[in-house]
């Protein structure tokens, strides 16, 4: 299935091996009928949950590290929107810690 880009576009993103071992251990029920099992639906989902949040940014510092995955997104266009306009409000260097803040932030909010 071929990617519409004018809704939705591709990028890499690097994640911690630790992030990326609690999203694939998650089971989102995002859609109340099925789990969500795809592991670009749960990163769009916890992005979703981080972009929503009201917790400090402070709290979801990325440490830096050479253990990572690179996993292959497919983001909505408005999302890449929100997730640029969180980059510069709270000046964050670059889009991957964005994101990786969000997804913390999103797995904080499902744990609780």
């Amino acid at each position: 299935m071929a990617i519409d880009k004018t809704k939705s576009k591709q990028v890499l993103q690097r994640i911690n091996t630790d992030i990326f071992q609690q999203i694939e251990e998650l089971n989102l029920d995002t859609s109340k009928k099925r789990n969500t099992t795809n592991r670009s639906a749960k990163i769009r989902e916890l992005i979703r949950l981080g972009l929503t949040s009201n917790l400090p940014v402070e709290d979801f510092q990325i440490l830096t590290t050479k253990d990572y995955e690179k996993v292959l997104l497919t983001l909505p266009n408005e999302m890449l929107e929100q997730i640029k306009e969180f980059q510069h409000a709270n000046r964050i260097d670059n889009r991957t810690n964005a994101v990786l803040i969000l997804i913390k932030m999103g797995l904080y909010e499902i744990q609780q």
